[in-house]
C-alpha cells in the first residue's frame, strides 16, 4: 500500500477516533463558552503571551479563523458550529487541500494541523515551544510535520 494511502487512513482513524487532554470539553471543544477565550485563558494562564492579530480564510474549511500569536508566532484558530462539521471540514484537507497544503509548505513552512472537538487550529513553522504550547492545550496534531522533539505526525506534503 502506497504510504500516502497508509497516512490518509490513519488520519481518518485518529479523526474519527482521536483522543483529547485537559482543557477543552471532548465534545463540544470548549468550556460551555466561546472556544477561542477558553483557549486564551489557557495559554495565559500558562505564561503564553497572547495576542489576536486577524481574521484568515482557507480554502479547505467551511468557516473564518482568527490568527493569534502565541509568544509573537501565528496560529489560526478555527471553530465549527459541531464536532461532527470540525471532523467533515478536517478530511477535506486531504481531498481538496492537499495541493494547498503543500504551496503553504513551499511559500510559508510546514504546515500542522491540531484538532480538538469543534476546534482546529493550523501553524505554520517549525518553533519548538509553540508546538508545545498547541500539544499541551490540544494534543498531538493530526497532520503535519514531525511536531516537538520528533513526537511524529503524518505528512501529506512532502
Amino acid at each position: 500500500m502506497k504510504p500516502m494511502m497508509v497516512c490518509m487512513r490513519v488520519v481518518a482513524l485518529l479523526l474519527t477516533f482521536g483522543g483529547c487532554s485537559a482543557g477543552l470539553d471532548a465534545d463540544t471543544g470548549d468550556q460551555g463558552g466561546d472556544p477561542y477565550t477558553a483557549l486564551e485563558a489557557q495559554w495565559q494562564r500558562k505564561g503564553v503571551q497572547v495576542e489576536p492579530a486577524a481574521e484568515v480564510v482557507q480554502p479547505f474549511f467551511t468557516v473564518k479563523g482568527r490568527v493569534v500569536r502565541l509568544d509573537g508566532k501565528e496560529v489560526q484558530l478555527f471553530v465549527f458550529p459541531s464536532n461532527a462539521e470540525a471532523s467533515k471540514d478536517a478530511t477535506k484537507i486531504f481531498t481538496q487541500g492537499a495541493q494547498t497544503v503543500h504551496d503553504l509548505k513551499l511559500q510559508y513552512g510546514i504546515p500542522h494541523f491540531y484538532r480538538k472537538g469543534r476546534v482546529i487550529v493550523l501553524y505554520i513553522g517549525e518553533d519548538e515551544r509553540t508546538m508545545q504550547i498547541l500539544d499541551g492545550a490540544l494534543g498531538r496534531q493530526f497532520l503535519g510535520g514531525s511536531g516537538p522533539e520528533g513526537m511524529g505526525g503524518c505528512y501529506i506534503c512532502n
